[in-house]
């Protein structure tokens, strides 16, 4: 087994690259969506048109944050559980 803290330091492995599997339903939902930003962006002109994009930007950041978010707490609470697999109640 490869040392994994090793492999996280020299940058072998990144977190984000690990997909899930698509369900058919999910795949259909990021096929509405992008075919409705298309919709609205090709019906869209001038400032209503940069008022869009600036939200869509926004709402991509926003989710990059909490996907971040995210990971540290499920990271966090691994690291709890295996915490606590290894230690005596009376360390607790």
């Amino acid at each position: 087994m490869k040392n994994i803290l090793k492999e996280l330091w020299y940058g072998n492995i990144d977190p984000k690259e690990y997909r899930t599997n698509h369900s058919g339903e999910l795949d259909r939902v990021i096929e509405a969506l992008c075919e409705n930003e298309s919709a609205l962006l090709q019906s869209l002109e001038g400032k209503e048109k940069k008022m869009f994009e600036a939200f869509a930007d926004a709402t991509g950041k926003l989710s990059l944050y909490e996907k971040t978010d995210t990971f540290v707490a499920g990271f966090r609470l691994g690291a709890k559980i295996i915490f606590e697999s290894f230690c005596a109640e009376d360390c607790l």
